[in-house]
């Protein structure tokens, strides 16, 4: 899973910069080709506290991340894509780059 996580990241990020740097406002239909991805990420991080976080914290993550996702789903609707990237950007990315971090510290020498 780490490395769909690593690949999914690397995707968004490319993503989000070319939004930024390049005024890119393909936004929406980029995120349509992630949702497999975005989806089996979420499901997989819902599904059991993976790294031991307290369960106070855990549950805040999983509220917190049910709520970027709404929100990314609102921006979808209206067709925004200045909060569609400001979502993945700011909120959901956070998720993904913990995962990465995380698994980069585990990883010998």
């Amino acid at each position: 899973m780490y490395e769909k996580i690593k690949e999914l990241y690397d995707r968004l990020r490319v993503d989000t910069a070319s939004f930024m740097m390049y005024q890119d406002r393909m936004m929406e239909k980029k995120v349509y080709k992630n949702i497999p991805q975005i989806q089996e990420f979420v499901i997989w991080f819902l599904e059991k506290n993976q790294f031991g976080f307290e369960d106070k914290v855990y549950q805040d993550m999983c509220q917190d991340l049910l709520n970027i996702l709404s929100d990314l789903l609102k921006a979808m609707e209206q067709h925004d894509q200045v909060i569609i990237n400001d979502t993945l950007a700011y909120g959901f990315m956070n998720y993904l780059e913990l995962i990465n971090k995380s698994e980069k510290e585990d990883q010998p020498g």
